[in-house]
């Protein structure tokens, strides 16, 4: 069994994929948009939101992170952070790198640190992303 995280985005989620690209340093899917779905029978999609992204998606290790647009007037993101993407890097240095790099215009939450449990941060990315980095003591 796998588990994957899908997360939505309000018509940014191609900027952000590009974002987290980056960081995590992992090939990005094609990128299929709404308009490409007329292929599929979905000939009824608005001109609004033709451009939005249907479906991109990132690996890491074994798990996959899949995103999509929805228009604003469907997007709503808890403030409260209600879920977290949890990832747990091979070491400190690689974990602080990519805590500070998912930090980078957003906002620390608890910034990493060496805690009782393990190495631990978390964070909120500039797309309003929840974020916790941990190496468990062990």
């Amino acid at each position: 069994m796998k588990l994957n995280v899908q997360l939505k985005f309000a018509g940014n989620a191609e900027e952000a994929f590009l974002f987290y690209k980056n960081i995590f340093n992992t090939d990005l899917s094609p990128i299929y948009r709404y308009k490409d779905m007329a292929a599929m029978g979905m000939d009824n999609i608005p001109k609004s939101v033709e451009n939005y992204v249907a479906n991109i998606m990132i690996s890491i290790g074994e798990s996959k992170i899949i995103g999509f647009d929805v228009s604003e007037e469907g997007f709503n993101r808890s403030k409260n952070q209600d879920t977290l993407i949890h990832i747990t890097p091979d070491s400190k240095e690689d974990a602080k790198r990519i805590f500070d790099a998912l930090s980078e215009n957003g906002k620390v939450v608890n910034p990493i640190n060496q805690t009782p449990f393990g190495y631990y941060g978390s964070l909120i990315d500039k797309y309003g992303v929840g974020w916790e980095v941990l190496i468990e003591n062990l």
